[in-house]
């Protein structure tokens, strides 16, 4: 950066306008601005960094009070400054925001802020050729080029000694400020608040996995209905648990299946004995009739005696007509028969038979009938089952329906955030042309102004030539007259002698000579131009001059009306001025489109964050909603498999239970029935067989040779004596024949039988069976619950091991990044940062101070922790080299702190510079401070500033010392008046 002018006008003390070379003053490179208190030497400065930044350093900025109160009510205040920034020249000039009289009327309007950059060479790349206008755009353009912001610039250009005093003596927490405002560490402080909000979400995210850790805990004890114990405990107890509850499954199981096994055993001896009471009823019944019809023996015999012979016949017709009945009846009974064993048959599964005995028909059929009883609890439970299923189905189309929502607001979410980017994105480029519709505006008017100008230029450019030729034309005219007067004067001249001697007379003196002789006089020539025809030319001669300097004023106005024709047609033709307005107007309608566009990005952007937080939040509620569904479903599921399968072995391949009791209801119904009609056609049978034996007996007993004969003699009337004698010998008969059947011989009739005690035995096992078989699924259920609910549990454990270990390392290097832990020096990365580069200027000032002081001081940074626990690094100390010590930098004297704050700014100077890229500050200012410094220091720092110069920097000295105005031949010199401050300037 150089400086090479500076204009101001009205500013500060300067109530005038001043110009300043300072190309010229900084000649030598080294100059001094010297003069009278508060005459403005700080002001120069303030307007050097108010025509770069817009603004002054320190607390005067914070006045507004730029414009010279004694400025006339018409004078502009500004500030113009021509200077090289990165290796561009360029002229700024900026006003600030004042108030002044108003044009027309009473009172005070405000004068806007203003400023203008303009290229004085090519401008970079992607610059605009034609200056800048607007105070953001011309801020960042001399950022750009310095490569400092404006705290940089004032605090190593403008070198303010007092600044570094305060530097040298404050404590860690003042000078890390202004290291902070010198040094651009923000970066790293973002750093620090990314590491410590990383930290905050690590541990949220492991308290939150702790807290479901906690949760399945409790789960896995819920399920296993015992109290949870502490994590330490968690490992043994889950293993002690899972080991008791599938001991207790196993035992539930053994005993269910022994249980069991002695239902069975009591049911088979509860029908044992309910078929002997039977057979021991029916022995008992048959008997005792038997023994009445026996006891009646001696009243048939009487009958038959009374009967004789009238009833021979009328027996044997009797007994034929019974064999005749008896035979109908048996077919009968025998059809029936078929037909319900054949029903019988169809109720049976097909590897199964009908018994054929009444007896194994009852038996079967009082089987199936305790059966039946046996299932009426389970038809209870498969009304469970339909409920449960229902709930199942329900939970799972739940379930289906939650994850195919959650699919779909995962689309939404992988989508709304790229539409929130795109609309984030137009909103900032709605905005943009928003802002920079002013100035696209501003260049269109600029645009269409240069376009007019083209044109006018070319009516000014015919004008001009115009005003040219009658310029020429009048020059011409001119010239003629004043040669025709020349020529007219000479010819007189030539005729002067006539003239002279036409006046002549004898005896008088000649005017000429004196002489009264007048021997030869001249005689007038030919042609003699007279005193009246150089009057008339001289008057030809002035109105052509009259002419000229009209024609010529004319020609400079024309000339300098194309000028500034040309000046604001920007050296555009007019097709080249055409294009760029075109150009403009099209920009111009584009941003215009682009800035019209902000609220209705800006609402789409609303609705699309809108959209995204409702389905961030929706996608949650689903996930808790899930989570109850799935734990719900997997409950239903385990309860509907375990009652399932004692439905299915209740069921035995039918369409439910209530169907199979239906079915062997049914069944034992229809062996009922099978086994009474068994029981009348074995009947009928007997009684068939036994009549017609009876009547072949009393056939051939009678007197008849056959049945007519006996038939012939059957007209007897004694039908009732002989029915009631057939019926009690046929009864007999049967009696006779049930007796003797094979299942009753050989029974006892004085056993006990005890059918009450057997029935509660199998009743009682029947109840044991089902309650242990009800415990043993209920454990099992318990012990594969606690199974799933302790494998989540292990996930979710191992799980967090790697979450753990992550918190871990992020909570350690967060604590070395933010100076704690295992950061021995206990300094945070920003101050690390600031303490390195303090380190280098420590580097590049105490090189310069030990030269400044003859070797005797240099700067040393202090790494020492301070009070409280602060860490250090930042700490300034000064080392003496004659005695050897580091010594406080608060212990050194005026003139030294003088040297040492010099040498500090120099330093932080050099390495600013550095950090701007290496950009070279060719031109510097160092305000006071030299006052406290005896001759021989002061040869030391001026042979440092001389080394400075040496190598290409100019330094401008602020000071009121003496001894400087004789050192430094280039001065400024500034003098306090009552109507504003002057200026001078001397140059060696």
């Amino acid at each position: 950066m150089r400086l090479h002018r500076l204009q101001l006008a009205a500013f500060g003390p300067f109530a005038g306008e001043i110009d300043i070379d300072l190309d010229l003053l900084g000649a030598d490179g080294l100059f001094l601005l010297h003069g009278d208190t508060g005459a403005g030497k700080t002001t120069l400065l303030d307007a050097i960094a108010f025509a770069l930044f817009g603004r002054v350093p320190g607390a005067r900025n914070d006045a507004k009070r730029l414009r010279c109160d004694r400025a006339e009510p018409a004078d502009r205040t500004f500030v113009r400054l021509e200077a090289t920034l990165g290796g561009h020249r360029v002229e700024i000039v900026r006003s600030p925001s004042y108030l002044r009289s108003k044009a027309r009327g009473v009172g005070l309007t405000e004068e806007k802020a203003k400023v203008a950059l303009r290229w004085l060479d090519p401008p970079p790349d992607g610059a605009r050729a034609d200056g800048l206008t607007r105070a953001e755009e011309v801020g960042q353009t001399v950022i750009d080029l310095l490569g400092m912001s404006a705290d940089q610039f004032f605090q190593v250009v403008l070198l303010p000694q007092g600044d570094f005093a305060r530097f040298l003596r404050s404590d860690t927490a003042e000078r890390e400020v202004l290291l902070e405002r010198l040094f651009d560490t923000g970066r790293f402080g973002s750093i620090e608040e990314w590491f410590a909000a990383a930290r905050r979400d690590s541990a949220a995210r492991l308290k939150d996995r702790k807290v479901v850790i906690g949760q399945l805990l409790a789960r896995v004890g819920e399920a296993a209905g015992v109290a949870t114990v502490d994590d330490a405990d968690t490992a043994s107890w889950l293993a002690d648990l899972r080991d008791r509850l599938a001991d207790q499954a196993a035992l539930a199981a053994e005993i269910a299946v022994s249980t069991a096994e002695a239902r069975v055993r009591s049911e088979q001896a509860l029908a044992g004995v309910q078929l002997l009471a039977a057979r021991v009823e029916r022995l008992l019944a048959l008997s005792a009739r038997h023994d009445v019809l026996a006891d009646a023996e001696p009243q048939r015999a009487n009958w038959r005696l009374m009967l004789g012979a009238h009833q021979a016949a009328q027996s044997v017709m009797a007994a034929a007509a019974t064999a005749q009945s008896f035979a109908q009846r048996s077919g009968e009974q025998q059809r029936s028969v078929d037909r319900l064993r054949l029903a019988a048959e169809r109720l049976v599964a097909p590897d199964e038979d009908v018994p054929k005995l009444a007896v194994d028909l009852r038996s079967t059929s009082a089987l199936g009938r305790e059966r039946a009883g046996a299932l009426s609890g389970l038809i209870l439970q498969s009304r469970d089952q339909d409920r449960d299923r229902t709930a199942l189905a329900a939970a799972t189309t739940t379930i289906n329906q939650i994850r195919r929502r959650i699919t779909v607001l995962d689309r939404t979410l992988v989508e709304l955030p790229v539409q929130v980017q795109l609309l984030t994105a137009r909103v900032e480029l709605a905005r943009r042309a928003a802002q920079q519709l002013g100035t696209v505006s501003e260049r269109a008017a600029t645009a269409a102004a240069v376009l007019a100008a083209t044109h006018d230029v070319v009516l000014r450019r015919d004008r001009s030539q115009q005003a040219e030729l009658a310029a020429c034309t009048a020059i011409d005219a001119h010239q003629r007259c004043v040669d025709e007067r020349q020529r007219l004067v000479e010819l007189r001249i030539a005729g002067m002698a006539a003239e002279l001697a036409h006046g002549l007379t004898d005896g008088r003196s000649c005017p000429v000579c004196g002489s009264c002789d007048h021997p030869t006089p001249a005689s007038p020539a030919r042609g003699a131009v007279t005193a009246a025809q150089i009057t008339r030319a001289e008057r030809a001669e002035q109105t052509a001059l009259q002419a000229r300097t009209v024609s010529a004023t004319a020609r400079e106005a024309a000339s300098l009306a194309l000028a500034e024709a040309n000046g604001a047609a920007a050296g555009r033709t007019v097709e080249q001025a055409k294009e760029e307005f075109a150009t403009l107007a099209d920009l111009l309608a584009e941003q215009r489109t682009l800035a019209d566009d902000v609220q209705p990005a800006q609402t789409a952007l609303s609705a699309a964050q809108d959209g995204l937080r409702v389905a961030t939040e929706d996608r949650q509620s689903l996930l808790a909603r899930l989570s109850a569904a799935v734990a719900e479903s997997e409950v239903l599921t385990s309860v509907v498999a375990d009652r399932g399968i004692r439905l299915a072995q209740g069921r035995a391949g039918y369409p439910d239970v209530a169907a199979r009791r239906d079915h062997l209801t049914e069944l034992a119904d229809a062996l009922d029935r099978l086994a009474a009609a068994t029981d009348r056609m074995e009947t009928a049978e007997l009684q068939h067989a036994e009549a017609a034996t009876l009547m072949s007996e009393t056939l051939a007993a009678s007197p008849f040779r056959d049945l007519t004969a006996a038939g012939a003699a059957a007209s007897i009337d004694h039908e009732a004596l002989s029915r009631q004698l057939r019926l009690v010998e046929d009864e007999l008969t049967v009696l006779t024949a049930r007796l003797a059947d094979p299942d009753l011989s050989g029974l006892d009739t004085e056993v006990e039988i005890d059918l009450e005690g057997a029935q509660c035995a199998a009743l009682d096992h029947r109840r044991t069976s089902e309650a242990a078989a009800s415990r043993a699924a209920a454990l099992a259920a318990q012990r594969d619950q606690v199974a799933a609910a302790v494998a989540r549990l292990r996930l979710a454990t191992l799980e967090l091991e790697p979450v753990l270990d992550a918190d871990a390392e992020l909570a350690a290097l967060t604590d070395v990044i933010l100076g704690k832990g295992q950061n021995s020096r206990a300094m945070s990365l920003r101050t690390y940062v600031l303490a390195a580069k303090l380190g280098q200027v420590a580097c590049s000032a105490g090189q310069r101070l030990s030269t400044m002081s003859g070797g005797r001081y240099t700067f040393v940074q202090s790494q020492e922790k301070e009070a409280r626990g602060r860490s250090g690094g930042l700490g300034l100390d000064i080392f003496d080299a004659f005695s050897g010590l580091v010594r406080p930098a608060k212990t050194l004297s005026g003139g030294e702190s003088f040297l040492a704050s010099l040498a500090l700014a120099l330093g932080l100077a050099d390495v600013v510079a550095a950090e701007a890229g290496g950009r070279q500050l060719d031109t510097m200012f160092i305000d006071e401070g030299f006052g406290s410094l005896d001759a021989d220091t002061l040869d030391m720092v001026m042979g440092t500033l001389d080394e400075l110069r040496a190598g290409g920097r100019i330094v401008g000295l602020v000071s009121h010392v003496e001894e400087l105005r004789h050192r430094i031949p280039s001065r400024l010199r500034l003098r306090r008046t009552p109507l504003g401050s002057e200026l001078e300037m001397v140059t060696g």
